[in-house]
């Protein structure tokens, strides 16, 4: 299949089948000594869980934002000539918001920052360093339906891009604040259809094609460890018991005299491990089969787990998220689920905090979706987990015509549940 976008890009995709018993987690062990991706649904539920699996592993291109700049890598051939795609997209779509530094094979976008005042509808178009992100986005932007694209993840400080605060901590400017891969072979596999397939792209752009251009890595990422899977010495954190009560009493002080009305402490658990990226990653599907189950794997730092919750999806102009508050664990038969149920949805405190933690969101779907369009679809839903139960609100809004999936994205950053 050939696809030409709006802005010329010529987007070729050749799709092979493979066999669906097989299925593509072989993908994950691949992510033992390559770059990539992996992303599962170990949950359905109809018309909000996805029953897709995705990933991909040695991508070309690898996308690193700091506080100022975003990179984009070569990891291969490929990459550079991916790259040299991006640059004059980059080039061409310049309106002061960045200055393009080539050296070394990469090729930096610095930001360029304003002072200018931004209505808090328009605050997640302001410059950033997802701003050179969204002009490649919308220069690949077709109508076919496809999955070419950006995957990553995102730090918490990416919200400081969109929200200007005076930081009282220190921020070291060379931190990352996002990591994305450009994948040119994407894996899938369909559990309900039992269908798998393997989409491989090139792309082509004045003159510039990556069409027979090898796929060989510039450098080999390092080994994974070869240990035994095991986790050895005591379970550490950053805060003791005594420490984290101390902090909840202070916050309790806080609120009576009006300084905050929302806070969510936390508290680091630490142990040293050995073994891969994937056994962990196997051993925790295993114990908790969840909606959202990643394995991403950087150089030089894995991202492993499962996820109850979604944080926010764009499907075409739609915007969904559906907001977790009030958890209690599982019985022993079917009797005490039901009767933990009951405690659950007869909770006062778990109502009102799932009630809170939904205004906020659909206070940030105002910001960026149709007036009138922001919709209560499920209230307080019970979604059942291996150990436990949650309640679990599903909200749905239409985004404003001039806004897309970054404006979704940017404007529900705050995370009500997961600060």
């Amino acid at each position: 299949m050939q696809i030409k976008t709006k802005s010329n890009i010529l987007i070729k995709r050749e799709t092979t089948e493979l066999k669906a018993e097989e299925g593509i987690f072989h993908i994950v062990k691949n992510l033992d000594n390559n770059k990539g991706m992996f992303l599962s649904s170990g949950t359905e539920y109809p018309g909000r869980y996805s029953r897709w699996e995705t990933g991909f592993f040695a991508p070309p291109v690898e996308v690193i934002a700091f506080f100022d700049r975003v990179v984009f890598i070569p990891q291969n051939k490929r990459g550079s000539k991916i790259i040299d795609i991006f640059r004059h997209i980059l080039e061409q779509n310049n309106k002061n918001l960045y200055n393009l530094v080539e050296e070394n094979d990469k090729l930096t976008a610095k930001i360029i920052f304003t002072e200018k005042f931004f209505k808090e509808e328009d605050r997640s178009k302001q410059p950033s360093v997802l701003t050179p992100i969204r002009i490649i986005l919308n220069a690949l932007k077709h109508n076919e339906s496809d999955i070419l694209g950006f995957y990553g993840a995102f730090g918490f400080d990416l919200l400081f891009q969109f929200e200007k605060i005076k930081l009282v901590n220190k921020r070291n400017e060379n931190q990352p604040i996002l990591r994305l891969f450009f994948p040119d072979k994407i894996y899938t596999y369909d559990r309900k259809k039992e269908e798998a397939f393997l989409y491989e792209y090139n792309l082509e752009y004045q003159g510039i094609s990556t069409d027979d251009i090898t796929d060989e890595k510039i450098q080999p990422i390092k080994q994974a460890q070869t240990e035994n899977f095991s986790f050895s010495g005591e379970i550490k954190s950053t805060l003791t018991d005594e420490e984290y009560a101390a902090l909840v009493e202070k916050a309790k002080e806080k609120m009576k005299i009006g300084e905050i009305f929302e806070l969510v402490l936390r508290r680091r658990y630490y142990t040293p491990y050995s073994g891969t990226p994937s056994e962990l990653f196997e051993k925790m599907v295993n114990i908790n089969p969840s909606p959202y189950q990643f394995l991403c794997k950087f150089e030089d730092e894995q991202l492993v787990g499962t996820s109850p919750e979604m944080f926010v999806r764009v499907t075409q102009n739609r915007v969904e998220t559906c907001p977790i508050s009030g958890t209690i664990k599982r019985g022993c038969n079917p009797i005490e689920d039901a009767e933990q149920i009951r405690k659950l949805l007869t909770s006062e405190k778990d109502e009102v905090e799932l009630t809170m933690c939904t205004d906020v969101d659909r206070n940030d779907k105002s910001r960026v979706c149709k007036a009138g369009s922001i919709r209560l679809l499920g209230r307080r839903q019970i979604e059942q987990y291996k150990g436990l139960f949650h309640t679990v609100d599903h909200v749905e809004g239409i985004l404003r015509d001039d806004c897309n999936g970054i404006d979704a994205f940017l404007s529900h950053m705050w995370a009500v549940t997961l600060m």
